[in-house]
């Protein structure tokens, strides 16, 4: 994570420097009108948070409206479907988690994911799941958290963001791996989640990070998911610092796609145009104060990195 997070300066050169004929191909393509940008998630959230910083930035480098379309619901299911069967001549493109979005169709056995569905033009973010507790609870570290699990089995209530989506998974997969049992419960998005906590209806949490940041005289943040501390949160130890063994769900991958058969001028002109802007200081300053950092990655990566997710979770959700 730090390491793309923080290539914030000289970035354009070195992207460029990689691309040769890709960016040729880029200049190649220039949309006329204005482009319809869907986002399968309530405004506000952090995938709508970093698809209307990069849409700005898209609109900036073609000079055309990118708008954005809230389409929520159904996991984002109906407005993942909508944009696949998009024409797909670079009029109609989708924000989501692609992380979700490939688990949602997994555990569900959709036929439309990111992987198989779409053309990924770049990774433009990440949200960094964290477990958390009321502020008045008394587990104060990840292992208080198993041992009263342990110590109460079936009685701990815990919150996520929808049966299939990744913070049910990455939940449900960390009780798994340390043999512990507790309730789940589902709620629709993590801002619910955040009121559940918020309301100590719920034990604990796994949700994205950032819906803590604003919020915290009422929680109590105990660990993140990721590998590396986020930049934002430097005090928050991880899982993994904490000696607690977790499957590897780190992260939510925020995706740019077009529907398949996306002319690949197009694809690499989105891809070009979205790593300029996912390194700008202007981004990183946009999403901050929504707790969240840039973290780009080229298509070709972000596809790379669901392929391998696709492989280590067949096992355990087929």
């Amino acid at each position: 994570m730090q390491r793309r997070v923080l290539v914030k300066f000289g970035v354009t050169s070195l992207v460029f420097a990689g691309y040769g004929a890709n960016v040729a191909q880029a200049d190649n393509w220039k949309p006329s009108r204005r482009v319809t940008v869907i986002v399968p998630t309530n405004p506000g959230s952090g995938v709508d948070t970093y698809a209307r910083a990069v849409s700005l930035g898209l609109a900036e480098r073609f000079g055309v409206p990118f708008a954005i379309v809230n389409r929520p619901g159904s996991s984002g299911i109906a407005g993942t479907i909508e944009t696949s069967n998009a024409s797909p001549d670079g009029q109609t493109l989708l924000i989501t988690s692609i992380s979700t979005s490939l688990i949602w169709s997994m555990f569900s056995g959709s036929s439309v994911n990111p992987i198989d569905s779409f053309d990924i033009a770049a990774q433009i973010g990440s949200i960094i799941l964290a477990v958390a507790v009321p502020k008045d609870s008394p587990i104060q570290n990840a292992q208080d958290l198993l041992d009263a699990a342990r110590s109460n089995p079936r009685r701990l209530r815990w919150a996520h963001a929808g049966r299939g989506n990744i913070t049910h998974i990455a939940g449900q997969i960390l009780l798994d791996r340390n043999d512990v049992k507790a309730i789940d419960i589902p709620f629709k998005g993590g801002s619910r989640v955040r009121a559940a906590i918020m309301g100590n209806h719920v034990d604990f949490a796994v949700l994205g990070i950032q819906q803590l940041f604003g919020y915290e005289n009422y929680f109590r943040l105990i660990g993140c998911f990721s590998d590396e501390r986020y930049p934002l949160a430097p005090t928050l130890p991880t899982l993994k610092e904490q000696g607690i063994k977790k499957f590897d769900i780190g992260s939510n991958q925020i995706g740019l796609l077009v529907p398949k058969k996306t002319p690949i001028e197009i694809v690499k002109a989105l891809e070009v145009a979205s790593a300029e802007i996912v390194s700008s200081t202007e981004f990183a300053d946009f999403i901050k104060p929504k707790g969240l950092v840039p973290d780009y990655k080229s298509g070709a990566d972000a596809i790379s990195d669901l392929v391998a997710m696709r492989n280590r979770l067949k096992p355990i959700l087929n």
